[in-house]
C-alpha cells in the first residue's frame, strides 16, 4: 500500500471530461495548498492540460481564497452546475490538524452558499469525508466474493479483484473502505435524518450521472449494484424547506482548538477497558427500498448448511456470512445480490463439530443468526416473509419434530400489536403437518 502517484497519470476518463463533453458547467475550488486532494491532478489529460484550456482553467487553477472565490460565484449567480471544493491541509481534519479548523472552514462555506438565497434554493451541498478519523466503528466493510468458493455474486466482479503483482503476490478484493461521515445539506434534505443505504465515493458520481444524464464507464458492475446514488437522501415529493437554521458562530473555533491542544494534558489510556455504548434514542430514517427474505433448510444430505437469500427489494445489496464457531480460522463468505434476484448457498460445516453457528449480516442493520445440531434432533427451519400491505411479518416453520414449541420473541423492537409486548412472546406448536405460519 503506497501513496505514490502515477507517472504518467491515470488514463481513464474523468467526470470533468464527461461534463465538459456534455456542455455542463463545472469547476474545482482549491487553494495553493490543496493537501494534494484534487483527484483530477492525477489524471494524464489534466497533467498535460495548458493554461487557457478548459481542463486546466476549471480543474487545475488554484485560487488565493477558495471560499471567497466560491462566494463571488454564488453572489453573482455564476456558480457552476457541478463544483468540487478541496480543503487545504490545515482545514482537512487529518490526524495532524484539529477538527475545529475544519468545522470553521465548513461553516464559512455554508455562509458563502447562503449569501444568495436564490442560488441556495437550487443547490445541494455534499460534505464527503474520505477517512474515518480512526474512530471506533463496528460495521463490516462490503467486498465482492473472490471466487465461487468464497461466496456468490449475481453480477460480474470484474474490476473489483486486484491482480496486480506489483502490490502483492496474491489476488485480493478491492471493495469499500471503512465507514466515513457524509452530510447532505439542501432544502430537500432538512430534518436531522439518517440515510442507511450503502454509499461510497462513487455515489457522488452516480448522483451526477442521474442528475445530468451522463454515464461514467469506470464503475464496475459490482459497485454499481451495491451502492446507491444519494437520491434517497432527498425528498423531492414534498415542499422544500428554504429556511436557514440558526448555526453556531465558529469564528473562535480555531483559536480555542489551538489553545486546547497546547494547554490540555495528553490523553491517557484507561486502565480498565470497556466496550463503547450506543447513544440512547432513535433518529428518523429515510425509507429505503431494501427487502430481504432469508430462509434456511438446515443441514442437507451432504452435511452442508444450506440457505437462500431472496432480495425482493429494488436495491442491490451486499451480505457477509460469518462462521461464529470458527471466527478466527474460517474466512467470511461474501454475497452480492441485485434487486429482484436470489441466491442459494451450501456451506461446509467443519468436520467433527456437532453444532454449527452462522451469522449473516446485510445493509441497514440486517442480521440473521442460525444455530443447530448437526446430528441431533431436527429443530425445524424458519422463514420470515414481509406482508407490506398489512404491515405484518409472517414466520413460516417447516420440518422438525412434531410437538415442538416455537417461540417468537421481540429482541430489538417493540411489537406493533397492542395485545403483545416483549414479555409476551408468541408460541406456536408444530402440528403433524409440520407446517405452520404465524403473523
Amino acid at each position: 500500500m503506497e501513496n505514490n502517484e502515477p507517472d504518467p497519470g491515470w488514463d481513464w476518463v474523468t467526470m470533468g471530461e464527461l461534463l465538459e463533453a456534455k456542455g455542463i458547467s463545472w469547476k474545482v475550488y482549491q487553494e495553493a495548498d490543496n493537501f494534494d486532494d484534487n483527484g483530477f491532478a492525477w489524471s494524464d489529460t489534466f497533467m498535460k492540460a495548458k493554461e487557457g484550456e478548459p481542463l486546466f482553467d476549471k480543474g487545475m487553477v488554484r485560487q488565493k481564497d477558495a471560499i471567497q472565490a466560491l462566494e463571488d460565484d454564488v453572489k453573482n449567480a455564476t456558480l457552476p452546475q457541478v463544483s468540487w471544493v478541496v480543503a487545504p491541509a490545515d482545514k482537512s481534519e487529518h490526524a495532524s490538524y484539529h477538527p475545529c479548523a475544519g468545522e470553521d472552514w465548513t461553516a464559512r462555506l455554508l455562509i458563502a452558499l447562503q449569501s444568495n438565497p436564490d442560488v441556495y434554493k437550487k443547490t445541494a451541498f455534499i460534505l464527503n469525508y474520505d477517512e474515518g478519523g480512526q474512530f471506533y466503528d463496528h460495521a463490516w466493510t462490503p467486498t465482492p466474493p473472490m471466487s465461487e468458493d468464497l461466496g456468490i455474486a449475481t453480477m460480474s466482479t470484474e474490476g473489483e479483484i486486484n491482480h496486480d503483482a506489483n502490490y502483492q503476490d496474491y489476488d485480493a478484493p478491492i471493495g469499500m473502505g471503512f465507514r466515513v461521515p457524509l452530510l447532505v445539506i439542501s432544502p430537500w434534505s432538512r430534518g436531522h435524518l439518517v440515510v442507511s443505504e450503502v454509499f461510497d465515493h462513487v455515489s457522488a458520481i452516480k448522483f451526477i450521472e442521474k442528475r445530468f444524464g451522463i454515464f461514467n464507464p469506470n464503475l464496475s458492475a459490482w459497485r454499481r449494484a451495491m451502492v446507491g446514488d444519494l437520491t434517497s437522501a432527498f425528498d423531492f415529493d414534498s415542499e422544500p424547506d428554504y429556511s436557514w437554521p440558526d448555526l453556531p458562530d465558529t469564528s473562535d473555533y480555531v483559536k480555542a482548538g489551538e489553545a486546547e491542544c497546547k494547554e490540555l494534558p495528553p490523553i491517557t489510556i484507561p486502565t480498565e477497558q470497556s466496550m463503547p455504548k450506543q447513544e440512547d434514542g432513535t433518529r428518523i430514517s429515510r425509507a429505503l427500498d431494501y427487502e430481504f427474505i432469508v430462509s434456511d433448510v438446515g443441514i442437507d444430505a451432504d452435511g452442508k448448511f444450506t440457505f437462500t437469500i431472496d432480495n425482493t427489494g429494488g436495491l442491490g445489496a451486499p451480505f457477509v456470512l460469518f462462521d461464529v464457531n470458527h471466527i478466527d480460522t474460517a474466512r467470511p463468505r461474501n454475497y452480492a445480490i441485485e434487486g429482484g434476484k436470489k441466491v442459494t448457498d451450501a456451506v461446509v460445516v467443519v468436520d467433527g463439530d456437532q453444532k454449527y453457528g452462522f451469522v449473516l449480516q446485510g445493509p441497514n442493520g440486517f442480521v440473521r443468526q442460525f444455530e443447530g445440531d448437526v446430528k441431533g434432533t431436527k429443530a425445524g427451519n424458519a422463514a420470515i416473509v414481509f406482508d407490506k400491505e398489512n404491515s405484518k411479518m409472517s414466520f413460516t416453520i417447516t420440518g422438525g419434530d412434531d410437538g415442538k414449541d416455537y417461540i417468537v420473541t421481540d429482541n430489538a423492537y417493540t411489537m406493533c400489536s397492542q395485545t403483545r409486548s416483549r414479555s409476551q412472546p408468541r408460541i406456536a406448536k408444530l402440528p403433524p403437518t409440520r407446517l405452520t405460519s404465524i403473523a
